[in-house]
């Protein structure tokens, strides 16, 4: 067999007579695509260098139509393996009674595996399959269990097949890796179909009609976030929920360490529950071993914190988190079942102290559950339709803005979930253009403007350019605002530098049934993210909500009071917020320097001028207070360009619109 067949054309020609030859076979196994290949000039070399032989064995290779299909199933499942190893996990082949094939799910239940062959038989014998109408599923993870707990569960759920009423019960999902508490319920959830998910220890022993209760309550409002229930031990209380009264190891549990604030000897008997604890109530948290949450809420906090390993304090931090959005953690008396507990925390102890340092270092230390401890009754404040239904009027948010482009998106975001609409006032007064914030006409010299118009794409904006010139001062720009609102509506004023808390603004809407003007205070921010002001006069309360009345206008220079049209002020039912009890935040001094500078002019210019102050703002401000406190704060005492004023690093938490820009590594000045 000549080994060029380019030199050799007649030998070449008896090759490819034989290979037309195969083509005919129509039984043959090779696709006529593969033996066109085969003549190119690579594959057609590595047949030559083989020989006779090799064209005998293609030659005499068939294949029937059964080896055809197993070959192909094996290709398939080796493929389908390698994806599986990649992901880390698979789905474990059930009976077709067992599966769920319905798309329209109401709850999914979530059950983790880990060492549960004990205890999930008793599990699946107490389930109630007849107490509700709900179509759920039961997602079981089987988390590298050593034992197999999937065994048990098909064994189990078999005794109860004619139960089943062909509805089947779910999937079993099965982790080549042992991820922890967390990571099997997050890995649960990512199959989830249901709009709700439960998530079930596999140690719960559930009591009939143990999930509509929970479904009822959550369902009834959308202000809820996670519904908790009655867990018990045997005849004695388990958990009617936790309260934010932290021991230095734990947070209690209510009617098993504590009821009423009082720490008890012994667990409450269930025959002796005082009726306090057989109604609904809000709680500062629930167990993790048996809850409801919105599959949506669920993703949007991004499920379980695998940072937490093998088990505790993940549930507790993920009450937090949910809290910190403003949701309602609610108890519901009527669902109930019993918790074993602890059968599957092999080694998990060793854990427990490290999660405990990271949960206190987190949420503790940190400061960020302060407003938690102190606002006993969040609630869910990210629905704008909810929020909003709860107010007597429309919200309009008011801003005045020039040059305050890094900050006026996440103020208008912050205060969204309230605000039907918002009326931007853009441009500066003479002070501004003398200080280098906007041109002659106005307008600013930076892109306020066009991020406002862009957000108009989203929100509801009217935006009231300069008027052909500049503005007089921040009254006429105030007015101009004044003139578009609608008696009875809520004028909410924010400048383009103010961020409000989201997760506090369902306590303004309570507020504002009683009161006609809310006053707030603030933290103000010095040179960067995590310093604010702490002078007496830093953060003093101003007028930033008003009922908004007929012949309501501003009147003075401070342009923040509201007056009556006989210039008196506009009502006597006012809330002032005091104390650490601040409501927004007012980043006016974190900037890049070159408006930092622009700022000290701004105040140059207007106390020397419209306040009539000679004194008037330090000529070095930026050099010898500025600067050097950037460089050294512990070297200078007097922050504001008006003097007065000390700094204290900042122990709390941004609110959701800067802390994503925080985190994106967008506010870096």
């Amino acid at each position: 067999m000549p080994n060029d067949p380019q030199k050799n054309p007649q030998d070449y020609k008896k090759l490819f007579d034989v290979l037309n030859n195969i083509i005919k076979d129509k039984k043959h196994y090779l696709k006529t695509a593969r033996l066109n290949a085969i003549l190119q000039r690579r594959e057609l070399q590595k047949l030559m260098n083989k020989g006779e032989k090799f064209s005998g064995e293609i030659m005499g290779r068939r294949e029937t139509l059964s080896e055809r299909q197993r070959r192909n199933k094996r290709i398939k499942d080796r493929r389908l393996e390698a994806t599986e190893t990649e992901k880390g996990y698979h789905f474990v082949e059930l009976p077709s009674w067992f599966t769920t094939t319905s798309e329209n799910i109401d709850v999914s239940i979530i059950v983790p595996l880990y060492l549960s062959q004990n205890v999930i038989e008793k599990q699946i014998e107490g389930w109630d399959l007849k107490s509700t109408s709900l179509n759920t599923e039961i997602i079981y993870v089987d988390d590298n269990c050593p034992n197999k707990s999937k065994d048990q569960i098909l064994k189990s759920w078999t005794k109860r097949k004619v139960e089943l009423h062909n509805r089947g019960v779910g999937k079993v999902i099965e982790s080549f890796t042992n991820r922890g508490y967390g990571g099997a319920c997050n890995l649960g959830a990512k199959f989830a179909k249901g709009k709700y998910l439960i998530f079930l220890n596999a140690d719960v022993y559930v009591k009939p009609n143990w999930i509509q209760p929970l479904y009822d309550t959550y369902t009834q409002d959308d202000r809820v976030g996670i519904v908790g229930n009655l867990q018990t031990h045997g005849s004695l209380v388990d958990s009617c929920g936790s309260e934010f009264v932290w021991s230095g190891n734990y947070f209690p549990h209510i009617g098993r360490d504590i009821f009423k604030g009082k720490s008890l000897s012994s667990p409450i008997t269930l025959n002796q529950m005082p009726e306090e604890l057989k109604q609904v109530g809000e709680r500062d948290m629930v167990t993790g071993c048996c809850f409801m949450i919105s599959k949506s809420l669920f993703e949007e906090i991004e499920g379980y914190d695998e940072v937490y390993k093998i088990g505790y304090w993940e549930d507790t931090d993920m009450n937090m988190r949910v809290k910190s959005l403003g949701y309602k953690v609610l108890f519901q008396p009527n669902s109930s079942v019993e918790h074993v507990g602890g059968h599957s925390r092999a080694g998990g102890h060793k854990h427990s102290a490290n999660n405990r340092h990271t949960f206190k270092t987190r949420w503790i230390e940190s400061g960020r559950i302060d407003a938690l401890v102190s606002a006993k009754r969040p609630i869910h404040t990210v629905q704008p339709k909810t929020l909003r239904n709860h107010v007597n009027g429309d919200v309009v948010g008011c801003i005045i803005a020039c040059n305050e482009e890094e900050f006026i998106a996440p103020a208008i975001e912050s205060i969204s979930p309230l605000t039907k609409r918002f009326i931007a006032v853009v441009g500066g007064n003479h002070y501004a253009y003398a200080s280098g914030m906007c041109d002659k006409n106005g307008y600013p010299n930076d892109n306020t403007l066009e991020i406002l118009r862009e957000l108009s794409k989203t929100y509801d904006i009217e935006i009231i350019e300069p008027p052909g010139r500049l503005w007089n001062n921040k009254t006429e720009m105030r007015n101009a605002y004044a003139e578009k609102l609608i008696p009875d509506n809520w004028m909410f004023m924010l400048d383009g530098d103010e961020v409000y808390k989201e997760s506090q603004l369902w306590q303004l809407t309570s507020l504002m049934k009683t009161y006609d003007i809310l006053h707030m205070n603030y933290h103000l921010f010095w040179n960067n993210m995590e310093t604010i002001g702490t002078g007496s006069w830093e953060g003093y309360p101003q007028e930033r909500m008003v009922k908004w009345r007929k012949g309501y206008s501003y009147k003075d220079r401070t342009h923040f009071s509201v007056a009556s049209p006989d210039g008196g002020h506009a009502s006597s039912k006012v809330k002032t917020y005091t104390g650490n009890d601040k409501l927004f935040y007012h980043y006016a001094w974190v900037r890049p320097l070159e408006k930092i500078q622009q700022k000290v002019n701004y105040y140059q210019h207007q106390l020397a001028k419209e306040w009539n102050d000679p004194k008037g703002v330090h000529s070095n401000y930026m050099q010898d207070v500025f600067l050097k406190w950037r460089h050294d704060p512990s070297s200078v005492k007097a922050t504001h360009p008006r003097g007065g004023g000390s700094t204290t690093p900042f122990a709390g938490i941004h609110p959701a619109s800067i802390t994503k820009l925080l985190n994106a590594g967008k506010l870096n000045f």
